[in-house]
């Protein structure tokens, strides 16, 4: 029961628990809140902020609870953080979650459940009014025979609703499917076919393909290869290691998929030079064809099972084939630079994302620092593989919504530096959700820790979360780049 806690943190307006600055902080925006509001509002508003602040402040040391027993849990609850002071930057960052929740829930109080009350439920007769907004405007525009991308755009950010087309919404916000419903048949079928020709003339007349067989291209050193030989001989090595994901592992062994999958990276990379290919593209390919052959079988991603390639037949799994090819080419092209020979693109995010920590969570900063810690490796994991192998494939599809509807609504061609933009700061929030664990880590338990997928998987919640927090921290600071220091 945290009624204790309630008293000691409402009660008390947060007095006993943070250091006078940081509190006189919190207070600033709280008497803000008040003076902000019609005068009939205010006392609401300021007791609105002040619960919402509570709920981030419970859920900075969400980790460590877990972990505790009901007596270490009430003793927790009953002191002030003195083994944990919250400074005014990280009065700051909880103030910006607060912001995000309160704009987010205050206006639409059916998302909260009472205790023992599920969504579910609450919702189980499904009639229009009780369809969520959200999936309603989905409805209506892509009933639309011209859909809007600017709007299309702005509801994918907040997330594609499950069974509403992620596949369609993904492929017109990045320019593959048409807008207007007329030419959609037409444009598809001639992209499909055009991605049949490049199939027949780049892998099937491939004389590496033709050539070398799975075992020899193990077996046979690298020297001796040609150059489509030693794209192939990796490509092979590298799908089977995605297998290690949990929640689809057992549809990566499938041979049909890895079929797929090898002949859409090797067009790829021929088109381009058969140099371009690099660890991490086959994650980035992985997602997509999972997110289109779900939604081409009706399913979620985590219920697709062998028999769905029965059901879909052959004509169904090429359009998912070439979908998925000019999809991932599309993607890949906003991040042109991030699978270059140097990594070019992954050593400047890498850059900015430890200054942002600098900036931010100093006292992290400063522990990475002193522990040796590169953040290269990590940058090539998170940024290179777009946060694939670190979130489960139904979350890390609810995060590529928002990062694809940042290239589309960026006006002026800069759709990419959007993109960009907004990965960074998810891979700021998703370090420092980590970071009271990582302060008491030495240098070989912080890398074995970053060089894996976190051991609590995020649901789509917590990456809502993670995104909300993001776009709070991307609006504060991405004008003000004198912000960050050099590390």
């Amino acid at each position: 029961n945290i009624l204790a806690a309630g008293v000691r943190w409402i009660g008390c307006l947060m007095v006993r628990e943070l250091p006078v600055d940081s509190c006189a902080r919190l207070w600033d925006a709280l008497i803000a809140e008040y003076a902000q509001s019609p005068p009939d509002k205010g006392g609401e508003s300021f007791e609105a902020m002040l619960l919402y602040f509570c709920a981030c402040f419970l859920e900075r040391h969400s980790l460590r609870l877990r972990k505790m027993d009901f007596e270490a849990m009430m003793l927790f609850l009953g002191r002030g953080s003195a083994d944990d002071p919250v400074d005014t930057a990280t009065v700051d960052l909880l103030l910006s979650e607060a912001f995000v929740f309160k704009d987010m829930f205050q206006h639409a109080q059916n998302h909260l459940c009472k205790p023992g009350e599920t969504e579910t439920s609450s919702s189980s007769r499904m009639d229009t009014k009780r369809i969520p907004r959200h999936v309603q405007r989905f409805q209506a525009i892509l009933g639309n025979q011209v859909i809007d991308k600017h709007v299309l755009s702005g509801l994918a950010w907040n997330g594609v609703p499950h069974g509403h087309g992620r596949c369609q919404v993904w492929q017109m916000l990045l320019d593959y499917r048409p807008l207007e419903k007329e030419r959609c048949e037409n444009v598809l079928q001639n992209k499909r076919r055009e991605y049949l020709d490049l199939k027949a003339k780049l892998y099937d007349q491939s004389e590496a393909v033709r050539e070398l067989s799975p075992d020899e291209a193990s077996a046979v050193s690298p020297g001796r290869l040609s150059g489509e030989e030693k794209l192939l001989r990796q490509i092979r090595k590298d799908l089977p290691r995605l297998s290690h994901l949990d929640d689809i592992g057992c549809m990566v062994k499938l041979p049909p998929v890895q079929a797929c999958m090898e002949r859409i990276l090797f067009v790829w990379a021929v088109q381009i030079s058969t140099t371009a290919y690099a660890q991490g593209i086959d994650s980035i390919l992985l997602l997509v064809y999972f997110v289109f052959l779900a939604d081409k079988d009706g399913c979620a991603i985590a219920k697709l099972s062998p028999a769905t390639l029965e059901r879909l037949g052959e004509d169904l799994l090429f359009e998912v084939e070439a979908d998925s090819y000019w999809s991932m080419s599309k993607i890949l092209s906003l991040m042109y630079d991030h699978h270059d020979e140097s990594f070019t693109g992954i050593h400047r995010m890498t850059t900015k994302l430890n200054e942002m920590v600098w900036r931010i969570d100093e006292k992290l900063a400063r522990h990475l620092d002193n522990e040796g810690i590169n953040m290269l490796a990590t940058g090539v994991r998170w940024i290179g593989c777009l946060m694939v192998r670190e979130l489960p494939l139904e979350s890390c599809a609810r995060l590529w919504d928002t990062l694809i509807a940042e290239n589309a609504s960026e006006a002026n061609g800069h759709g990419g530096e959007g993109f960009e933009t907004m990965l960074l700061y998810v891979c700021f929030c998703f370090l420092a959700r980590y970071s009271s664990q990582l302060l008491d880590m030495d240098a070989e338990a912080i890398t074995m820790f970053l060089g894996r997928a976190p051991p609590d998987r995020l649901d789509i919640d917590a990456v809502e979360v993670l995104l909300g927090e993001a776009y709070v921290l991307k609006i504060t600071f991405h004008q003000a780049q004198s912000h960050f220091r050099q590390a």
